[in-house]
């Protein structure tokens, strides 16, 4: 479980279920207006609040990151997501609704940013960019499958378990990151940092990488 095509795999399946996550609210509109008695407007706003709390959210805590391990953050911030889901899922109101995308957005770019590091860790020299790429096209993974897939759900048995789903899976790829992620990894020093972004900026000069970026856009 600890060979780079393992770890690449749960990295990607936990962007796959990030973009479930995010995107899935898009198709299943509809049935949440009905079930909770509100504007269908009104439940839409929950895309905009989960894009605005992801944007303002996510520099603030990444930079609790820093002399921790990643390991554990990035444990805490997926049992945060699942959580996040599980109230999704269970939401009685709108109100409760909101709290629960909220806490979700919240944790969902930390999460895809420590994973986006631990890529760049796990990953020899001459497949950083292709792990990264691939990270990246999970997103778009999820909207074209994950999201048709929960609306199915959705169509079948209620919105309700379109969440339920995401959250089994998220648990699945929670379990998978147990053994497979390096335990010790944390940010360097200063100069290390220096040569890290460097580098990172590098790895983004990367058509594959360009192009998975542009997928998720």
């Amino acid at each position: 479980m600890t060979t780079f095509k393992f770890r690449s795999y749960v990295l990607i399946l936990l962007a796959f279920v990030l973009g479930c996550s995010e995107f899935i609210i898009v198709g299943v509109l509809d049935d949440i207006a009905s079930q909770l008695h509100v504007g269908v407007s009104t439940v839409g706003l929950l895309v905009t609040i989960f894009a605005l709390v992801y944007a303002v959210s996510t520099p603030f805590v990444n930079a609790l990151v820093r002399q921790h391990r990643f390991y554990n953050f990035i444990l805490i911030l997926m049992a945060i997501f699942i959580f996040g889901n599980i109230l999704t899922a269970f939401s009685s109101t709108y109100l409760v609704l909101v709290i629960a995308r909220v806490v979700t957005a919240i944790v969902s770019g930390p999460l895809i940013s420590i994973a986006l590091t631990f890529a760049n860790e796990i990953a020899p020299m001459d497949k950083k960019a292709w792990l990264v790429s691939w990270i990246f096209s999970g997103f778009s993974i999820a909207s074209v499958f994950g999201v048709p897939i929960g609306t199915w759900i959705s169509t079948l048995a209620g919105w309700r378990m379109s969440f339920v789903a995401i959250t089994v899976v998220s648990v699945l790829t929670f379990i998978l990151m147990l053994p497979s992620l390096p335990k010790d990894l944390r940010q360097h020093a200063k100069k290390s940092q220096s040569g890290n972004k460097q580098g990172s900026l590098a790895l983004f000069k990367d058509r594959r990488i360009q192009l998975g970026y542009c997928c998720q856009c």
